[in-house]
């Protein structure tokens, strides 16, 4: 899922022609600040929320670039990876409803369908709204859909082109009250149904269990809950060669294995349930089927092969590219989300300090977890 947030100036008022109307990127720190603003919502509508593809709906700041996009302006990219689970879109969608809600920013989403926000209202979409005509005419602003009609009046006209819009165009036209854009009631009313349902998605979406797993994962597991998306689609995903080392399970012996909680999300509980699989015989023989254990032995021999598997796949931890290392990103995550970096900005010599510390904090913590681990298995 992609979207592209463009800075909104003023407030739409439909009684009032007076209204100051147009886009701003506001300069770079305007355009950062809302970006900070955005992601702030972000933290806090999906607090606890575990994202399937362990990656949560992120921000930026970029130019835009070519005609479709407005040349040289500044504005906001989003994009989310949701993978099997469609409903992390949605929920996505619901939070950036609430951004163009508080923030003065006004958003266009699409996903590899297009404009999938029409395909949601389509038994209430005007006529004259065919596939070839939506392009950076359907936006999220002030918590309502908007669709940028096409021109059907002289004062219209010197406003809107008759062929396509910029981007920047189409969101100048959702502040400007002299343009009808806000969509039909029961556009409105559809897309609000679809929406509200995810108010309550944290939640909702958890699946709460007993599991039986190497005790370090469960310690792993309460520090970084996120990682739980990597490990299933390890799982998920895996091949004969994967599967060769979950043969030896060199760094998390199922002999560790202890009874604890586990909170996963619904949509990676069937996935794992789905799978046909018999555990390598270092993991025993499983409880039958019958038996109140058998889930969650079963369970937990899936997710602790997910993680070997992972273990594997991860890059070497070291200073030369822990950027790419699974593990740093969750860690760096934890790090932003208790302000470890106070109010400095990305990129200066304070924040440049203090990541480089938290860097080789991380690889040295990293090492001494290795190191323990192969002691276990000695």
């Amino acid at each position: 899922m992609d979207c592209w947030l463009v800075r909104a100036l003023g407030e739409r008022d439909e009684d009032s022609s007076s209204s100051r109307c147009g886009v701003s990127d506001g300069g770079d720190e305007g355009m950062n600040e809302l970006c900070e603003k955005a992601t702030e919502i972000v933290r806090e509508l999906s607090s606890g929320f575990i994202w399937h593809c362990g990656e949560p709906l992120s921000f930026w700041v970029e130019e835009g670039k070519g005609p479709t996009f407005a040349n040289d302006a500044l504005m906001m990219r989003g994009r989310l990876e949701f993978g099997d689970n469609i409903e992390d879109e949605w929920f996505a969608t619901f939070i950036v409803r609430e951004i163009t809600r508080r923030l003065p920013l006004a958003c266009k989403m699409e996903d590899e369908d297009g404009q999938y926000l029409l395909i949601e209202v389509a038994d209430h979409l005007p006529h004259w709204l065919e596939p070839d005509m939506a392009t950076n005419r359907v936006f999220l602003y002030q918590g309502n859909l908007h669709i940028v009609p096409p021109p059907t009046n002289p004062s219209m006209l010197e406003k809107l082109p008759m062929d396509s819009l910029s981007l920047v165009e189409g969101a100048k036209s959702c502040v400007d009250p002299s343009i009808p854009t806000k969509a039909s009631p029961e556009i409105q009313e559809a897309l609000s149904h679809k929406l509200d349902m995810y108010a309550s998605h944290v939640s909702n979406s958890i699946h709460h269990m007993k599991c039986f797993l190497p005790v370090f994962i469960l310690k792993f597991l309460e520090l970084y809950p996120e990682s739980i998306g990597a490990a299933v689609a390890a799982f998920y995903e895996r091949d004969p060669i994967d599967m060769k080392k979950c043969a030896r399970m060199e760094m998390f012996a199922p002999s560790s294995r202890v009874m604890g909680p586990l909170q996963i999300t619904k949509c990676m509980y069937a996935q794992l349930s789905q799978q046909n699989f018999q555990p390598p015989s270092l993991f025993g023989r499983m409880p039958p089927s019958s038996s109140p254990d058998h889930r969650a032995y079963m369970m937990g021999a899936k997710l602790a092969c997910g993680y070997e598997m992972l273990y594997f796949k991860a890059p070497v931890t070291d200073l030369n590219n822990v950027d790419n290392d699974y593990r740093w990103k969750l860690y760096l995550k934890t790090l932003v989300n208790n302000n470890y970096f106070d109010d400095n900005i990305e990129g200066s010599k304070e924040y440049k300090s203090r990541l480089a510390k938290a860097k080789l904090s991380f690889v040295k913590q990293m090492q001494q977890i290795q190191k323990q681990q192969h002691q276990q298995q000695q």
